[in-house]
């Protein structure tokens, strides 16, 4: 089988280089292209370099475009035209496919590892698809708008993304029919339903796509997904509704026409969801859903609970109302059919007792650790007073959510009607976050704050020109400065013999709410201070119209009462 002009072995492992174009050089700032191909066995690296070949063609083409500046009397185009353009790349692709499949022979060709590495390929495709992640139909989109001299300033966000997602069906079909010649199926048949129908009968079919008669529920998703209103949303949000919708179209059907979609299909989906048990793919590997719920039900096993229900059904909910904006369908199904909790009455978590306060509070890492990173728990002669000491006690004198914690910054702190407290707000570059607009407030530091140091501790992080209150504290991978810390909490109340059922950090809220119930703080105040619905704005009027010094009033009333922490105070 004949070389690669691109593939080179360098090290053991394989990679692509490609020269740039000369007059390319000065827009990609290069001379040449390398692109490692992640393997060090030649004939996978022969597949692997044509599919990087493509894309390094791609760039080139893209750049030429670049280069060559906005064509003159460029018109809009029709989503009929788009598609065709689109089918005219992909019967290219088939032709030159076809010129350039060799017939495997056992001495030469490993057959089954070209199919494996197609088989990879189409997963990765396909999750790519399934997540939004679509980074390669784009490069192949623009460069085939490029090659077509179409700036892609001529076309609207949907119809861009309409030509990425045709691409995308099309490079899945060209790794099936691939597969199929491999296997010696050379038929050609199409796996792809909107590419049969294309490629055989070659109309446009946004005609389709466009009908509310016609549009499936798997298209709905996808383009739900690529909303450019959407591309805002954090990462874990994206996953979260991937995953939900994706449980919804296996219960309908990803064929199932939208419109066609009922009431009395939501309450089906809304009922298997209530029989569900946590991680039922794991534990029914194989079953459909609803043979998963009748499975569950039979072993007794607990469903969700029914604020994942409804969790699952908002998330749902969410994108039938798009689709109702889209004028897709006429009216959301779904709406108005969450779960009752049977068990409202009951707390979700209990407030930490006076015996888990004083294990905390008198652990290693408040009495003398040897560190507080890997030695928090280890009795030492250092005292650090960094995030992991500070945030406990703030939220335990504030009633501040974890997140809230982690995330302060210098100028969060502040003084106010004479009084020393915290602004929670949320930040234009979303590193800091609320959970509501209520949860915009400021928050008196209670005087046993003033007491353990709290404003010490403000000072030298300002002399040391720090814009984080705790800059030891790091993000997690999704963008919550909280989801590191929760995870370390529950070690060190395990640690320290703290940890009960349905006690958790968010114990410290539930700790200080009932405090100041019982200290008879008006329930308004409560609301202000716990940043809750009916709380208002924060410059001139705290919470509800309440003055910072009458927030401070309320909250000194509050003592944690058989809670000794005097071995945390610092001499004045």
């Amino acid at each position: 089988m004949a070389r690669h002009p691109r593939l080179v072995r360098r090290g053991g492992r394989y990679s692509l280089r490609a020269k740039v174009p000369d007059e390319l050089r000065p827009i990609l700032g290069k001379g040449e292209v390398w692109r490692s191909l992640q393997t060090a066995d030649s004939k996978v690296a022969l597949q692997r370099v044509r599919v990087a070949s493509v894309e390094v063609d791609a760039e080139f083409a893209i750049a030429r475009r670049q280069l060559a500046g906005p064509q003159p009397g460029a018109r809009s185009l029709t989503d009929s035209e788009l598609h065709q353009l689109v089918l005219g790349w992909f019967d290219d692709q088939q032709r030159k496919a076809l010129e350039d499949f060799d017939t495997p022979s056992a001495d030469e060709f490993d057959l089954a590892n070209v199919l494996a590495t197609l088989m990879d390929d189409e997963a990765a495709l396909t999750e790519q698809a399934k997540f939004d992640h679509m980074s390669g139909a784009q490069v192949v989109a623009k460069a085939l708008l490029a090659k077509n001299g179409i700036a892609q300033d001529q076309l609207n966000a949907h119809q861009f993304w309409l030509v990425v997602r045709f691409v995308q069906r099309g490079l899945l079909e060209k790794i099936r029919r691939s597969r199929d010649r491999y296997e010696g199926r050379l038929d050609e048949q199409c796996h792809d339903q909107i590419f049969r129908e294309a490629t055989t009968r070659r109309v446009a079919p946004e005609a389709k796509a466009h009908d509310p008669m016609r549009l499936t529920l798997a298209q709905l998703i996808e383009r739900y997904h690529n909303d450019p209103s959407r591309a805002h949303i954090l990462s874990r949000t994206r996953e979260s509704y991937g995953l939900v919708l994706n449980v919804f179209q296996q219960l309908l059907g990803s064929d199932r026409p939208v419109n066609e979609i009922t009431r009395e299909d939501c309450r089906r989906v809304r009922d298997i969801l209530m029989t569900l048990p946590p991680n039922a793919t794991k534990r029914f590997p194989g079953l459909t859903l609803g043979a998963a719920a009748a499975m569950a039900a039979e072993k007794g096993l607990p469903p969700l609970h029914p604020k994942t229900v409804n969790s699952h059904l908002n998330h749902i909910s969410a994108m039938l109302k798009w689709a109702v904006r889209e004028e897709f369908i006429g009216r959301n199904p779904i709406e108005g059919l969450q779960v009752t909790d049977p068990r409202l009455k009951e707390k979700g978590r209990y407030p930490f007792s006076c015996e888990q306060l004083n294990a905390i509070f008198h652990a290693p890492l408040y009495t003398g650790c040897q560190d507080d990173h890997a030695g928090y728990a280890t009795p030492g002669e250092l005292r650090p007073r960094r995030g992991r000491f500070w945030v406990p006690l703030l939220s335990l004198w504030t009633g501040m959510r974890l997140n809230e914690c982690c995330q302060l910054t210098v100028d969060d702190i502040v003084k106010r009607d004479g009084v020393d407290g915290i602004l929670v707000r949320s930040s234009e570059d979303g590193k800091k976050r609320v959970k509501t607009k209520a949860g915009e407030r400021f928050v008196p530091l209670h005087p046993v704050l003033h007491r353990i140091g709290f404003m010490e501790h403000i000072a030298k992080m300002r002399m040391a020109g720090e814009q984080r209150l705790f800059p030891d504290l790091p993000m997690g991978a999704n963008g919550y400065y909280s989801d590191p810390f929760q995870k370390w909490f529950g070690r060190f109340l395990r640690s320290v013999g703290a940890a009960r059922t349905k006690t958790s950090f968010h114990s410290f809220r539930h700790t200080l709410d009932d405090e100041m119930k019982e200290a008879h703080v008006p329930a308004g105040i409560i609301r202000a201070i716990f940043g809750w619905q009916g709380s208002g704005g924060m410059e001139d009027e705290y919470g509800s119209g309440y003055r910072a010094s009458t927030l401070a009033r309320a909250m000194d009333k509050i003592t944690h009462p058989g809670l000794d922490l005097s071995h945390l105070y610092i001499k004045s």
